[in-house]
């Protein structure tokens, strides 16, 4: 997958329009087009300003995708940092309650 592929598919993930996007990081809309429509490289400070504003490193945006097709985020990943120091019963508590978040969206 392309960079630019990983930023549209991480645009679309969140429900952006590309004028969203550009409104959220900074870059002109049309350098954003190009990227996707024409095969234009961004910039290293346009990749800078779009994956602050999808709250990811440069480095998670460069990442190899896992089996999931997933990029995790900052928040994610101090989550599941978080989770780890937990033991049996609070998982379970913590479980519990995301699935019931879970399930009111059904």
């Amino acid at each position: 997958m392309t960079i630019a592929e990983k930023l549209d598919k991480l645009r679309i993930e969140r429900g952006w329009s590309i004028y969203k996007m550009a409104a959220e990081s900074g870059v002109n809309d049309r350098a954003i087009r190009n990227w996707f429509n024409k095969g234009n490289e961004p910039s290293l400070s346009a990749l800078q300003s779009v994956c602050q504003a999808f709250n990811i490193t440069m480095e998670e945006l460069f990442a190899e995708e896992d089996n999931n097709d997933m990029i995790l985020t900052v928040e994610t990943k101090e989550f599941a940092r978080k989770y780890k120091l937990l033991d049996k019963v609070q998982k379970r508590a913590v479980n519990t309650v995301i699935d019931s978040y879970l399930m009111k969206e059904y």
